[in-house]
């Protein structure tokens, strides 16, 4: 099967406006979040669809997908899970929401928001993820 046939179309992701704004998410990192949150948001269920599944909804390549899947980890966005299966590892993630103490938190523990920079004007705006 060719990896332009994975998505059905009655296939859905779910974004949330919080993603957007509390972390201030966009592109293909928004699109790759809200798909493992919306397989992991009840408790105990985790996102076990596969590499090629969740770079066809983002329109990456499964490379890139590695480098997001990296990136939200590392901002405490994911849990990864890593388990061995007749055809070698198999990774599974959980999304996480951040509570708004640790989006406040000085002490960067969980960093979920992008450097910032600034238009002439002096208005701060995100600018985009660098992966």
């Amino acid at each position: 099967m060719e990896n332009k046939n994975l998505v059905r179309s009655d296939n859905h992701v779910t974004i949330d406006g919080w993603m957007i704004n509390e972390l201030e998410l966009s592109g293909s990192v928004l699109i790759v979040y809200g798909l493992i949150w919306g397989f992991s948001q009840t408790e105990n269920q985790w996102c076990t669809a596969s590499p090629a599944y969740i770079a066809r909804w983002a329109n990456i390549s499964t490379r890139g997908l590695r480098k997001i899947l990296d990136k939200l980890e590392e901002k405490g966005l994911l849990i990864k899970e890593t388990t061995t299966c007749k055809k070698g590892l198999e990774s599974k993630y959980r999304a996480i929401r951040p509570s708004a103490e640790d989006q406040e938190s000085d002490g960067n523990k969980v960093a979920i928001r992008p450097e910032q920079s600034s238009y002439p004007d002096g208005n701060k705006v995100p600018i985009r993820w660098e992966l």
